[in-house]
């Protein structure tokens, strides 16, 4: 028993002193690394105005890594030193400046409904829709929000739109409603626009409406109110009607601001701040709100209704109306095919729950592909079959799918896991091909020296 002690001793200084030296360099990965990610992300925000321009760094990043990876081979070791720790630092680091760019969406535009703006090419948007299937949906409590479809504007008379107009406003602030937002832009002047400014400055309730805009030499431009309007539509009761649309033109997000600009909030955002007054409205970060549908859609009717006595007009005491067009203006959700005030609605209602989906911070996703990449990699090195690694990386797209899971549930949290999961089973094989080079290298002559191994 005496003898016994002494080696079992011995064993577990070796084996702590492993622990500690895997430690160490665990440290000296991740420092260096969470500094230069960090460095990414405030760079890449200012000069990439477009996710697909990261390629400007990514492509660099993954030379680095093929150069690396033939560096280790000539050495003809897979120890983990400093030429294989470095190596894995560029890998984890080529994800991560992909994750913190979306580069997967190529491009992220404003435009409006109808026309395709965030592109991702790898993996179809759509398989993230399960998201959806799972976050908590709060109901409106309030229930301060009434959507009214107005005739198709379509092969009318422009006097005729404007008349509909008019009666509504009046109609709604006769009716005690709390404010009326029309999801229409005015592109030409109408003999009754004096008649229309007069019941917007004297309903005396806030009325919001929108303004068009088209794409020129690649430019957004803004189309102007005409002269006849501008009296009464003034900064404040204007706002942008523009849309987000994925590839598969389905509709998931919407920016806040026309073009960044605070002063040109949403038709939503400005719908949101008149029933919040004096309250501020909080917004993402990133001024894209990535809204969660109600339950339930608001109370809908049709003016023509009201008008004709058909629906109750208390439906609208109380409540915001929001008024748009239903049959030519509808768009793909992830709730189904809504017309597009509904759409508006929805960004209404995420704003006045707080309850909109945010990004993870890339630190989250940074940690999670160090970590089981390290892990694999160590496991590589000191021989683990492959078997093994396929294990880790199975029980790695397990914890990955677990957190995104959690995230979408508590948060609610968008984490994607398209990134991490890539590098983790694309390492695999790259991990399992370099040993078996290295491997079939003819063994080299030993050479005694002195000094310390640059590894």
């Amino acid at each position: 028993m005496a003898s016994r002690q002494p080696s079992v001793s011995a064993e577990w200084k070796e084996r702590l002193g492993k622990y500690r030296e895997i430690l160490l360099q665990a440290a000296l990965l991740t420092i260096p690394l969470a500094v230069l990610g960090r460095l990414n992300e405030a760079l890449s925000s200012r000069i990439f105005t477009q996710p697909w321009q990261t390629v400007w760094i990514l492509i660099p990043l993954a030379i680095a890594v093929l150069l690396l990876r033939q560096r280790v081979v000539r050495v003809g070791t897979l120890a983990p030193g400093g030429r294989l720790l470095t190596f894995l630092g560029a890998y984890v680091l080529l994800f991560t400046a992909a994750s913190q760019t979306s580069v997967l969406d190529i491009s992220r535009e404003l435009t409006a409904f109808g026309t395709p703006v965030s592109r991702r090419w790898v993996t179809p948007v759509s398989w993230g829709d399960w998201r959806y299937w799972l976050v908590p949906r709060r109901p409106d409590p309030r229930d301060e929000l009434v959507i009214v479809q107005l005739a198709p504007g379509a092969g009318r008379p422009i006097v005729e739109g404007r008349k509909e107009l008019i009666d509504l406003i009046a109609f709604a602030a006769k009716a005690g409603a709390r404010g009326v937002a029309l999801d229409v832009y005015f592109a030409e002047p109408s003999p009754i626009d004096p008649l229309l400014c007069r019941v917007i400055t004297t309903a005396g309730i806030p009325v919001f409406v929108g303004f068009g805009f088209e794409r020129r030499q690649g430019r957004i431009v803004e189309m102007g109110i005409p002269e006849t309007l501008q009296p009464c539509l003034t900064e404040g009761r204007v706002a942008h009607l523009a849309g987000l649309l994925d590839f598969d033109l389905v509709s998931r997000a919407t920016p806040l601001f026309f073009r960044n600009d605070p002063g040109r909030p949403a038709l939503s955002l400005a719908v949101a701040r008149a029933l919040a007054a004096p309250t501020p409205v909080e917004v993402p970060p990133d001024g894209i709100l990535r809204f969660v549908p109600p339950p339930e859609d608001p109370l809908t009717v049709r003016f023509d209704e009201l008008i004709a006595g058909k629906a109750d007009r208390n439906f609208l005491r109380s409540r915001f109306v929001m008024a748009g067009e239903a049959e030519q203006d509808s768009f793909d959700t992830v709730s189904g095919r809504k017309p597009g005030i509904v759409v508006h609605s929805y960004a209404v209602h995420s704003l006045r729950q707080a309850h909109d989906i945010r990004q993870h911070s890339w630190w989250l996703g940074f940690a999670i592909m160090l970590v089981f990449c390290y892990w694999m990699t160590i496991w590589c090195a000191n021989g683990v079959n492959v078997r093994t690694l396929t294990a880790l990386c199975v029980f790695a797209t397990l914890v990955v799918v677990g957190i995104a899971v959690v995230s979408i549930l508590v948060g609610p949290y968008w984490f994607d896991v398209v990134y991490p999961l890539t590098a983790i089973w694309l390492l695999l094989p790259m991990l399992a091909g370099l040993r078996r080079v290295i491997l079939r290298q003819p063994a080299r002559p030993v050479v005694a020296t002195a000094g310390i191994s640059a590894d």
